[in-house]
């Protein structure tokens, strides 16, 4: 009888230790970034994510005083996350969740989703969207609800958000086209199509004309001997352009809306200001072995475009240069480490190196330097002197005096 009893301790003791290690197996792997085996579980999921967020660690600071007890969110480098911050609001997105945090990195709210494809991240003040890119599908988000699905009607090149609209550019695969805008609602709903037959269009975003939204356009023509770079507008409702101006060998991909609604425009080797109006206040052409490679709007009203000088990788120089809107030369910031992106926050530019983000000011001067161990993919603010660095293995929320 007493040999029974033993052998149910030793039962009940072994079925505990196995437990026991396999809790603390999962913990630790949570803890480490990687994902959790209970991540589709709601309830854990929550808990080991929230574990995660509220790590204190300087382990990708380098070592500079400024930036210990930064706020350090892991995650699993496979997902190849993407990541938006707005209103103070840090989202994450997979395939499968979205999920915000807050400035403290605590999490908000983890929301499921099912896509196919990793997903790009949008936002404005009123919703925020999850894009699949090549695919059909966009997820509109509204305070951790979703509102709705929009499945366009053809693979999606490119979304830009509006106040009012979603204006997304897509391919086209009928007869005699060479793409379209398909535009809806800031709720989901369709407004308008247009379908392209004499360009290949990339880029589109709608703005309020004096009362009324116009549709902009950034298309390539492309011929036999020549490649033409294209600027259009509709009226809305509208398949036929009212404006359209060509630039031989160019290629245009950015628009940005200044606060005074101005529109600045730019590319490979050319940018320009526009008014409402479609009438040209100036326009920046790129010097010899000059190549315009990033672009944005310091304090919403001043250009900024990152240029790369030199043919050769051991030989390439970077500059920043900040513009009047007139298209004068303000200032300049020279570097010769490697590029990766720019971010700009009122009169802060964000410029990412890889390991290194350096931080000018509007004058272009440089008021501090980021500095990692892990390879730095991007960064966003949460305020003039709060950032959110995201790595190739966590995102660090950090602060400097």
């Amino acid at each position: 009888m007493e040999l029974v009893i033993i052998r149910k301790i030793n039962v009940l003791f072994f079925i505990f230790m196995v437990c026991l290690i396999a809790f603390a197996t999962v913990l630790a792997y949570s803890v480490s970034g990687n994902r959790s085996l209970f991540d589709d579980i709601p309830f854990f999921s929550t808990f080991f994510q929230n574990t995660n967020s509220n790590v204190q660690t300087v382990e990708a600071n380098g070592g500079t005083e400024n930036e210990v007890g930064d706020i350090v969110i892991n995650y699993n480098s496979t997902e190849h996350p993407s990541f938006e911050l707005y209103n103070n609001i840090l989202y994450k997105c997979t395939k499968d969740f979205l999920t915000a945090f807050d400035e403290s990195g605590y999490q908000m709210w983890h929301l499921p989703l099912n896509f196919k494809m990793q997903p790009i991240l949008k936002a404005n003040k009123s919703i925020v969207v999850a894009i699949e890119l090549k695919g059909r599908e966009i997820v509109l988000v509204k305070d951790s609800k979703l509102l709705t699905s929009i499945i366009t009607q053809n693979d999606i090149i490119n979304v830009s958000l509006s106040e009012e609209y979603i204006t997304v550019t897509t391919d086209n695969e009928e007869k005699g086209m060479k793409g379209a805008v398909e535009v809806y609602t800031i709720t989901g709903e369709p407004a308008f199509n247009i379908y392209i037959e004499e360009y290949f269009p990339y880029a589109a975003y709608s703005f309020n004309y004096n009362g009324e939204y116009k549709l902009m356009v950034l298309g390539l023509e492309i011929s036999k001997i020549k490649s033409t770079g294209i600027i259009a507008t509709y009226n809305y409702g509208s398949e036929f352009s009212d404006f359209l101006k060509e630039y031989e060998d160019s290629l245009l991909v950015n628009i940005n809306i200044t606060k005074n609604n101005n529109i600045f425009i730019a590319g490979n080797d050319l940018a320009m200001m526009m008014n409402e109006e479609n009438n040209i206040i100036c326009e920046i052409t790129s010097e010899e072995k000059e190549e315009f490679i990033s672009f944005g709007l310091c304090e919403e009203t001043y250009p900024i475009i990152v240029s790369r000088y030199g043919e050769k990788r051991n030989d390439t120089i970077y500059k920043i240069k900040v513009y009047n809107p007139n298209g004068s030369v303000l200032n300049q910031f020279d570097f010769e480490e490697n590029f990766f992106n720019m971010r700009t926050f009122h009169d802060l530019t964000a410029i990412n190196t890889g390991r290194e983000i350096f931080f000018i000011n509007k004058e272009g001067k440089l008021q501090f330097t980021y500095t990692s161990k892990s390879d730095i993919l991007d960064v966003r603010f949460f305020h003039k002197r709060k950032y959110a660095i995201i790595t190739d293995r966590s995102v660090i929320i950090t602060e400097f005096d």
